[in-house]
Formats: structure tokens, C-alpha cells, sequence
């Protein structure tokens, strides 16, 4: 089989754990990218926080963002969403706001919707610290994000949910692990959710049938292409469905169990150019001739 598509996860794959995307990616994604193979970024991530890294590939990526939910083309314009049932979003809020009481914000193909911006600063401060900036910038980039950059949108979830409100996900975030499962055990009862992690830390929300394979497969018949000519890689449960449906299947050598069992090979770890390692295993050269 001959790959025509690769498919790549962001966080903890492309990216080292700092956030960033190293030189060694980059030119592998470019090397796919000159071989005529089309490039896809599968992220959690809303396409805001996937915009700066798109400059720094300068190459034309699909986007599948949000988990599965959402599909873009290489200008960003939105090709497809699949949002939450509006009877399950109704049961989901009225889940999320029983106790133990997590952090949550949802997103559509724009925006994202928060209970309070300043608990969204707090949120996003914390995950800009991990990728090296210093507070004052961490804490500038919240500001941005939050207040400046007219993407956030303040709303009380109940009123929102009944009112026909849509979301494509939504996101549980916390440290505590044993509050998450329980929180995960109460959302498991309502039905046409798919739950799944893409950190220790969080829970995404979804509907049943959205997930990083379908996505992929979505994009597949937009683009004519086959599932198995497909190479997937990533590390966390949520990157599972994309790997066992792709035609070859990688997993990052610091990935989940269940994203390792799927994979038909094992790369090096998100810090030590998984993309490269991944692109050389294929032998693309050969492949183009």
C-alpha cells in the first residue's frame, strides 16, 4: 500500500513536551509533503491555539480539531462539525454541574464558551507555564486569549444548554485523578456520549460517534482516498481510533497502552523527533519511486 495521507496528533507527538515543534518535525512533515502526501493535524486543540504552528510548518495541513469534531481545509475554512446532541448537552450540564465540581469549558467550530474568563486565564496560565514562558508572558497570552481576542464567550451552561445552544466538545480539566473517574462515571450513564483523555488531567466530551478515525475517514471520502492508505500516530487514548483505522498506525514511544496495542509500530518519544522517526520508517523515497 502506498500512503497518501498522513495524519499526525499535536500534543505529546508533534510536539515535545514543552509545546514545541522542533526543527526535525518540521522537515519530516515537509519531506511528506513534497512526496505529494497530504498532511492532517488531529488535535484536541480548537483551531485558535492550532494557528501559530501552522506558520511555523508553512506547509497546507487539514485540520481535524476538537477531538474529531470539527474538520478544515488547508485555508481554514470549515468543512464539517459534529456537535453534541441537544438533548444529551442538556443531561451533560446538568452532570458536570453535580458534585465533585471540575473546571469545564465547550467549543464550537469558533468559539469557546467559559463559566467565568477569569478561571479560563487561570486554566490557560497553567498549560502556557508547562511550554517554558515566563509568567509575564504565560500571563499575557491569557489576557489575549480570554479578553482581547473575542473568541472566549461567557455563559451560564443551564440557561445555554436549554436554549439550543450547540457545542462540539467539551472539557473537563483537573489534578485530581479520582474526582475525574467519578466525574467519567457519572457522564458514561447518558447516552450517544463518547468519553475520552488526551492527558492525565483531563476528560473530553463528545458525541458517540465522534472521534479522530471518523474524522479521518470523513476527510478520506472528501478526498477520495482510501483508509488504508492512511498513516496515523499518536500517544493518548484519544489518538487510539485514528491509529487502528489508518493503514499504518504508529504510536510514540511515551504513548498510552491502549494507543501502543493498536499501532503496527512503535516510534522514539514525542521529544526525540517521533515525526522523523515515523517518516523514515515509511521510506517515502522508495515509495515515490
Amino acid at each position: 500500500m502506498k500512503v497518501q495521507l498522513l495524519a499526525t496528533d499535536m500534543d505529546g507527538t508533534l510536539l515535545d513536551d514543552h509545546k514545541r515543534l522542533t526543527e526535525k518535525n518540521c522537515l519530516a512533515l515537509q519531506e511528506a509533503h513534497d512526496r505529494g502526501i497530504q498532511v492532517v493535524l488531529c488535535t484536541g486543540r480548537p483551531y485558535q491555539t492550532v494557528k501559530p504552528y501552522l506558520g511555523q510548518l508553512a506547509i497546507p495541513c487539514w485540520l481535524v480539531t476538537n477531538n474529531g469534531a470539527v474538520i478544515r481545509d488547508p485555508k481554514g475554512n470549515v468543512l464539517h462539525t459534529s456537535y453534541l446532541r441537544h438533548e444529551t448537552l442538556i443531561q451533560v450540564v446538568q452532570a458536570l454541574e453535580t458534585p465533585p465540581h471540575l473546571y469545564y469549558h465547550g467549543s464550537d467550530d469558533h468559539y469557546t464558551y467559559v463559566k467565568s474568563r477569569w478561571q479560563r486565564m487561570k486554566n490557560i496560565f497553567s498549560f502556557e507555564r508547562r511550554s517554558l514562558k515566563s509568567r509575564q508572558q504565560a500571563a499575557f497570552h491569557a489576557v489575549d486569549t480570554v479578553l482581547l481576542s473575542g473568541l472566549h464567550r461567557k455563559v451560564n451552561y443551564a440557561t445555554f444548554s436549554q436554549n439550543g445552544g450547540q457545542l462540539a466538545n467539551l472539557i473537563v480539566i483537573s489534578q485530581d485523578g479520582e474526582a475525574l473517574e467519578l466525574k467519567r462515571q457519572q457522564l458514561e450513564k447518558i447516552p450517544n456520549l463518547f468519553l475520552t483523555r488526551s492527558g492525565h488531567d483531563n476528560l473530553e466530551i463528545l458525541d458517540r460517534y465522534t472521534t479522530k478515525g471518523n474524522a479521518l475517514a470523513w476527510l478520506c471520502r472528501h478526498l477520495n482516498l482510501d483508509m488504508g492508505n492512511v498513516a496515523a500516530i499518536g500517544d493518548h487514548e484519544n489518538d487510539v481510533s485514528m491509529i487502528a483505522m489508518a493503514g499504518f498506525g504508529f504510536a510514540t514511544e511515551n504513548a498510552v497502552t491502549t494507543a501502543k496495542e493498536q499501532a503496527m509500530h512503535i516510534t522514539c518519544s514525542n521529544n526525540e523527533g517521533a515525526l522523523w522517526e515515523m517518516v523514515t520508517l515509511l521510506d517515502l523515497k522508495k515509495q515515490a519511486g
